[in-house]
């Protein structure tokens, strides 16, 4: 019964993988900031 809801679900998933990867240099960069954070508090 599931399969209609994943192969709908198909599209959606490869639409974002863009955006995914897009995001992953920005989450990257962001990462050394957050871990100089941490210390800190």
């Amino acid at each position: 019964m599931a399969l209609p809801g994943i192969a709908m679900a198909l599209p959606g998933i490869a639409m974002a993988l863009p955006g995914i990867a897009m995001a992953l240099p920005g989450i990257a960069m962001a990462l050394p900031g957050i871990a100089m954070a941490l210390p800190a508090e």
